[in-house]
């Protein structure tokens, strides 16, 4: 598995590609072949078998990625998943991959939510209201984790905003509010200690005290909060936690995944029939690469649309092979009638 959670949608073009293992090592071009492992076609294999042969299959693949799931990416369980949990055979899905007794690897119940309580990022409550003692984050973690940057940006700038405005409105709080001569509220102090460790060790009689100590505490112990979520999950499922943390797909170091126009070259026989000079009939298998989309079409490319092909004659026709008048092969110009009068 790899070291950082990625997109890539290789699983999904493998799955188009991808009848056997045999059949894809021998009739796909190699640079497709090659940018595959062994065990992501034995996989792509096992799991395409389970609508053909049912729940014994199913058995099969499920325990297949319980002892061998580490040997391909989390993108591609995730994926095999949210088919299984999702298909005519779902209810069967959960039942083998979640038994009452232990549950299969790869398959606990997960969520990015778990240990929320260890993110360190700093709320309003606990940003004192003084000016330079920082901006709050004032986005979850997890929702940063999964929007566009410029949505970010625009979040921070909002904040940080925001925050200029109650910071300069709430200064009579911090710097103008005292009760002297009768208590000495000791503002100079409370700015020093908001900037350290926290003013609400010892009683006082400040308004607005920003709750620092709450956020020391969490980060001392923010490590320890994910050390109890991977000691719950275990270290396969906790992969599967961390990409449906990390992962986003607006965030181009994550999301590899790119879409072209671009064939694929597939290897296809065919019989050869000759005679030689004395009558003989020789029968040859030859094969031929042809230029095909995913699914195995043809190629339908700009060059071939433009192909023409040419009756020469009195007056030469010329028929657009990929139009419908070409299709229909008259030559004259399709007549127009009005769908109502």
């Amino acid at each position: 598995m790899a070291d950082e959670p990625e997109i890539n949608k290789k699983v999904e073009i493998l799955r188009a590609l991808l009848r056997t293992k045999d059949q894809f090592d021998d009739l796909i071009e190699k640079d497709v072949v090659d940018s595959f492992t062994d065990e992501d076609k034995e996989f792509m294999e096992e799991f395409k078998k389970i609508y053909q042969i049912g729940t014994k299959q199913l058995k099969k693949f499920i325990n297949k990625i319980d002892k061998e799931g580490k040997d391909i990416s989390i993108e591609s369980i995730q994926y095999y998943k949210s088919l299984l949990f999702t298909g005519p055979l779902a209810a069967d899905a959960l039942a083998i991959a979640r038994p009452s007794g232990k549950i299969k690897k790869f398959f606990k119940k997960n969520s990015d939510i778990f240990g929320t309580n260890g993110n360190l990022a700093r709320s309003d409550t606990t940003v004192p209201l003084f000016k330079d003692a920082g901006v709050a984050f004032n986005h979850t973690v997890l929702d940063n984790n999964k929007t566009p940057v410029f949505i970010n940006n625009l979040i921070s700038k909002a904040t940080s905003s925001t925050s200029g405005v109650v910071n300069s409105t709430s200064i009579h709080l911090c710097d103008i509010d005292n009760t002297l001569p009768f208590i000495d509220k000791k503002q100079k102090e409370r700015k020093e200690n908001e900037q350290e460790d926290g003013n609400d060790s010892e009683p006082h009689g400040c308004y607005g005290v920003a709750d620092v100590e709450f956020f020391k505490v969490v980060d001392e112990i923010s490590n320890d909060i994910f050390d109890k979520v991977k000691e719950f999950l275990e270290e396969e499922d906790w992969e599967v936690y961390r990409f449906l943390r990390l992962v986003n797909y607006y965030d181009s170091e994550y999301n590899k995944a790119a879409s072209f126009r671009a064939p694929v070259d597939r290897k296809l026989n065919y019989m050869s029939r000759s005679y030689t000079e004395e009558g003989i009939e020789e029968i040859e298998i030859k094969d031929v690469d042809v230029p095909t989309d995913l699914i195995g079409n043809q190629y339908d490319s700009e060059v071939r649309r433009e192909f023409e092909f040419k009756i020469v004659g009195e007056e030469d026709k010329i028929f657009k092979l990929n139009t419908v008048e070409g299709q229909l092969g008259s030559g004259e110009e399709v007549k127009e009638e009005p769908i109502s009068d």
